[in-house]
Formats: C-alpha cells, structure tokens, sequence
C-alpha cells in the first residue's frame, strides 16, 4: 500500500485523509496511514525509512525500504538544515520535496485589536 505520513495537527490529519480518499477511490491504490508525529521532522525520517521516526535519540534509519511514501501538510524550511542533513546522509533513501500544495502559510503572533 502507499503509505502517508500524518503529521499531528488538524490540517495534516485532514490534507492526510482527503488524499487517502482521493488515492483509493478514484486511483484505485490501497492506501495505509502511518503516525502521527507531532514534528514535520518525524515525517521527513518517516519518508527516509527509518523505522522509528518520532524517536529523537534513535530514529532506526539506514533500511532500503520505505513504507511511508506521502507526507502532506509539512513546512521543509522550519527544518532546513535536518533537510539537509537527510539529503546528505541518505541521499538514496531521501525524501524529496515535489512542491506546494496550492496554499502558503505563516507563523506568527498574533494579538487581536
């Protein structure tokens, strides 16, 4: 099955699911969810291979297979310089980022008037 990576905050878990649906019923694949992990980084590791992503001491990297194949709903330049680091260490394992999603967003404060 393909498996997609939810990230754990609402619009992940929704981008997640619309993407499941959209891959089994009009694709025709079987799909599977894997996670949550409540960092964008889980799910980079996840993509990886690594078969403990949200394990921060030892995230088991280094297989050749992977079973989570989609990660939605992830900001990669939070992350940057891990991006980078997978890139470099797991360069055929790595995720690759295929673009956005249609949408961008921000983080800020903010305070009401």
């Amino acid at each position: 099955p393909i498996g997609i990576w939810v990230n754990d905050w609402a619009a992940s878990h929704l981008a997640a699911n619309v993407a499941q649906i959209v891959i089994q019923e009009i694709l025709g694949y079987n799909t599977t969810l894997k996670g949550p992990g409540p960092l964008a980084l889980d799910g980079f590791y996840a993509l990886t291979g690594c078969t403990s992503p949200t394990n921060s001491t030892d995230r088991g990297c280094g297989a050749s297979t992977t079973y989570v194949h989609i990660n939605l709903e992830v900001w990669t330049t939070t992350y940057s310089g891990d991006w980078d680091q997978i890139q470099a260490q797991y360069p055929d394992m790595a995720p690759r980022n295929l673009g956005g999603m249609g949408y961008y967003g921000a983080t800020a404060m903010y305070v009401p008037p």
